[in-house]
């Protein structure tokens, strides 16, 4: 079962798509921002067709315009609305780097702090070991006297942390360039 994500279109957005030259209006737009000359270069229609098309994805929320000072016209580029009907699964793309790199700190923070707990840094900036925890060293528990309560696991788990920030970033590199391609 694959989940899509929810683009909510009411009945005028269900018309407006209807058209096969309004498609591929929102296919040419797919990742760019053009103006009427260009859209109809890639369209091969007539300008005060196009106007009128862009006209109605705009209404609908499909297409942004953007006016640019000095030219006379718009640039027009695909809303937040009609890139997730081209492209549905970028939504689930971004929560799953969003996830990678939540590991990636989560995994650079438990090196920081074995590190940390192995290792005292004097004054002169030398790194020096710390001493082996003895029997008497442990029960005081303070990290002056050498406890390493908790450290047994901090590195594998810095380690798996890590791991699963490169798996999750292989995964969402993968279907980034797997959802390029517009569904429509």
């Amino acid at each position: 079962m694959k989940i899509m994500s929810k683009v909510l279109l009411n009945k005028y957005a269900f018309q407006t798509l209807a058209s096969e030259s309004r498609l591929n209006i929102l296919k040419a737009l797919d990742g760019k921002t053009l103006n009427l000359n260009e859209i109809s270069t890639k369209t091969n229609q007539n300008k005060a067709t196009l106007q009128e098309q862009l006209t109605k994805l705009f209404e609908v929320g499909l297409v942004k315009r953007q006016d640019h000072k000095g030219n006379k016209g718009f640039y027009y580029r695909l809303s937040w609305k009609g890139a997730s009907l081209l492209h549905p699964e970028n939504s689930r793309i971004v929560v799953l780097f969003s996830t990678t790199f939540v590991f990636l700190f989560a995994g650079i923070a438990g090196i920081f702090a074995f590190i940390r707990n192995h290792c005292i840094l004097p004054q002169n900036g030398e790194i020096v070991k710390m001493p082996e925890p003895t029997d008497d060293i442990f029960l005081l528990g303070t990290r002056e006297t050498g406890s390493m309560s908790g450290d047994p696991l901090l590195l594998p788990l810095a380690l798996v942390c890590v791991s699963l920030f490169l798996a999750f970033l292989v995964i969402s590199v993968w279907r980034y360039r797997v959802n390029k391609t517009p569904r429509l």
